[in-house]
C-alpha cells in the first residue's frame, strides 16, 4: 500500500509552477485537514508541536528549493 502511497503523496504536494498548491483546490484543504488533524492530537505537547510546525514548514520549502534546482 505504501509503495502507491508515498509516490502520490509526492506528486500532489510537490512544488509545480505550473499548478502551484492553491486555498481554493481540494489538495491544500486535505493536506490542511492532515496537518490540524495532528495538531488537535498534539495540543497540549508544546515542544512537539513546534517541532511538527517547523517540519512541515521546512518539507513546503524544500519541496519549492528542490523543483527550483530541477529547472
Amino acid at each position: 500500500m505504501l509503495d502507491y502511497l508515498i509516490p502520490y503523496l509526492t506528486r500532489t504536494f510537490s512544488f509545480d509552477p505550473n499548478s502551484p498548491l492553491l486555498f481554493t483546490q481540494f489538495y491544500f484543504w486535505g493536506f490542511f485537514a492532515v496537518v490540524f488533524a495532528l495538531l488537535t492530537v498534539i495540543k497540549n505537547r508544546i515542544l512537539m508541536r513546534n517541532a511538527f510546525l517547523f517540519a512541515t514548514s521546512l518539507l513546503l520549502r524544500c519541496s519549492k528549493l528542490l523543483h527550483r534546482q530541477v529547472d
